[in-house]
């Protein structure tokens, strides 16, 4: 599914920018959430605010259209599914796509 391939870009990011993929959550290593990996992110020089609470909210916000979680637990109707929503993922991904990782000297 897309949002698969979202978070996993997003963490791929993560490690490029030498951030931990993981986190620990009663003791057990897991993968970081969605929102976890965009609130790290928002700390990072050089990547748009605006555009991770663009994703933020249309993904995982309850104030948005919290679409991953929707989708992650059974709660839309196939009428959810709409161009619209396929092209506001398919924009995340392009604009994700346009940041390169540079090593900055200090």
């Amino acid at each position: 599914m897309i949002f698969d391939l979202l978070e996993g870009v997003l963490r791929d990011l993560l490690g490029k920018l030498g951030l931990s993929t993981f986190s620990y959550r009663n003791n057990e290593m897991r993968e970081r959430m969605l929102s976890d990996i965009l609130a790290t992110l928002s700390q990072i020089e050089g990547i748009d605010k605006d555009f991770l609470k663009f994703i933020e909210i249309f993904l995982c916000d309850i104030r948005g259209d919290n679409y991953r979680n929707d989708i992650a637990h059974g709660l839309l109707s196939l009428e959810a599914f709409t161009k619209e929503n396929a092209q506001l993922l398919l924009l995340i991904l392009i604009q994700l796509a346009s940041y390169s990782i540079v090593k900055k000297d200090k």
